[in-house]
């Protein structure tokens, strides 16, 4: 994508050598240990951190991190940034991820380094919302008494209130004119869906319920003048999650891994989940002498089933060498495969945020989990007649077939669809 080859310009990034990169590298590390307990995902922000200490060694030629270069060098990256939005405002969403990141980054100085280091100004203030290509005036007084009161999932709300926005037929600039059948029709949308088990309730109801407040907020403004309550089926509790991924959704998480140059492994994490159901855990107890090129097989093993041996495609089956011969080529047969940039295994938690950021950067919000394309795959193999119930139990490394079972009436959908119509829950 060029927008972002153009953000990466703020640096030159290709052949940065010089003394103060180690002590970078050393400060990364220390921060990458931070980011751990705080549960946030370390390689995304120690990448966006060493782009700023590059920046601060090449533009500023400082060799030395004290509180004095950091008050200099914090506004004029962020100067940098704003300048590069203005002319391409399509770069907004990676803006703030790498100021999000130096936000973490100066908490991390703060509490671990005791530097004091304090801006003069909010990092990711805005001089426009990042919701402003709406032209929705309400919608941004809305979302900026949240922002006032320091409230931490405010991106969430604006993804859930864009999406309502956009696919309303009435125009942002004129929402005196919404009414509760507008309403109403974008909460079939949901529960159709839930209906078809392609989301659960719970994110149903989460995404309703951010309408319902906004609307709230526009009835009190004498905005609109009808109440909203979301369904109270989307209330009842959910013995198991069998959220289903459409193709074009993988499609499109798979071109936007593909559009930002994502990491090979990150790429064949995402393709292994998706083409053998495995479970996470499984990805992370890959070792090396696992997967065999030749024959295209890859052994899977955990706690929960036993080990089981898969084809897989000759798609999957080249970048998944290609990874290994130039990125793990001096290791081990006993080795894991997949490693962080430090060498050390992945753990679920990893390939959890993994799946979870490049949602946000596809869809702008969670579409599906790891899970979800495990439930996928069992649930595709099953609608092929041509794959038997206990085959696909052995390949989904289920140890009783009640567990597969549960994914087998999905055999019925075209049932499913001719009647979902007569459902009362999608009646108004």
């Amino acid at each position: 994508m060029k927008a972002i080859a153009q953000l990466n310009t703020l640096n030159p990034l290709g052949n940065v050598i010089n003394s103060n990169q180690q002590s970078a590298q050393i400060s990364a590390n220390t921060f990458n240990h931070y980011l751990y307990i705080k549960n946030l995902v370390p390689d995304i922000h120690i990448h966006n951190i060493e782009l700023f200490l590059i920046f601060i060694s090449t533009r500023l030629k400082k060799n030395s991190l004290s509180k004095n270069t950091l008050d200099e060098a914090i506004p004029a990256y962020k100067e940098h940034l704003d300048r590069l939005i203005q002319d391409n405002p399509q770069l907004l969403q990676q803006r703030n991820i790498l100021l999000t990141s130096l936000v973490y980054f100066v908490e991390y100085l703060n509490e671990v380094k005791s530097m004091d280091v304090r801006p003069k100004f909010s990092l990711l203030q805005l001089s426009q919302p990042i919701f402003d290509d709406l032209g929705c005036n309400y919608f941004r007084k809305y979302i900026h008494s949240f922002i006032e009161r320091n409230y931490t999932n405010v991106s969430d709300k604006i993804s859930s209130i864009k999406h309502f926005l956009r696919n309303s037929p009435i125009p942002t600039d004129n929402l005196e004119k919404l009414t509760l059948d507008h309403v109403k029709l974008y909460e079939k949308h949901f529960t159709d869906r839930v209906v078809r088990e392609e989301i659960t309730k719970q994110t149903a109801r989460i995404r309703l319920d951010q309408i319902k407040n906004f609307l709230i907020f526009l009835r009190n403004h004498n905005i609109i003048h009808f109440p909203y309550k979301v369904p109270e089926f989307l209330f009842g509790t959910e013995s198991r999650d069998n959220k289903f991924v459409s193709k074009d959704t993988l499609l499109q998480y798979y071109k936007t891994i593909k559009e930002v140059n994502a990491s090979v492994s990150d790429l064949c994490i995402f393709l292994l989940l998706v083409e053998t159901g495995c479970r996470p855990i499984e990805i992370c107890n890959l070792k090396i002498s696992d997967f065999n090129f030749t024959e295209s097989q890859i052994s899977f093993s955990c706690l929960k089933s036993v080990k089981r041996v898969l084809k897989i495609d000759s798609y999957i089956k080249n970048h998944l060498h290609n990874y290994i011969k130039n990125q793990r080529k001096c290791s081990l047969p006993n080795e894991t495969i997949f490693c962080n940039k430090y060498g050390n295994p992945l753990n679920t938690t990893n390939i959890t945020r993994k799946i979870k950021y490049y949602n946000e950067l596809a869809f702008g919000r969670i579409e599906f989990s790891a899970k979800s394309l495990r439930h996928t795959f069992i649930t595709n193999a099953l609608n092929e007649r041509k794959h038997p119930l206990d085959i696909v139990s052995k390949a989904a490394g289920h140890n009783q077939w009640r567990s597969t079972m549960h994914y087998f009436y999905r055999d019925l959908q075209l049932l499913l669809d001719n009647t979902l119509q007569f459902n009362p829950h999608t009646k108004e």
